[in-house]
């Protein structure tokens, strides 16, 4: 793979975060692996373009997005 991102975060929940991407969509020019240390995702993606490695950090960056709103909002933030 010509391409690599490596994104860390912190989530209150890192497991129910790896259940929810679990099933996200495989592709044949990008690689995702994911591994929690914790409560901090560790978020790889390797990818044959630019065009694909952004597409697939957007997704994940977003699907982070929410979760996090979700949890300010479940703990009254």
């Amino acid at each position: 793979m010509k391409y690599k991102a490596v994104i860390e975060f912190e989530t209150k929940d890192a497991q129910a975060f790896l259940k929810a991407v679990e099933h996200e969509k495989h592709s044949k020019r990008v690689r995702t692996s994911f591994s929690a240390e914790g409560n901090v995702i560790k978020l790889v993606i390797e990818a044959e373009d630019a065009t694909s490695l952004r597409a697939t950090l957007n997704t994940y960056l977003r699907i982070a997005q929410s979760a996090e709103e979700l949890e300010g909002e479940s703990h009254g933030a």
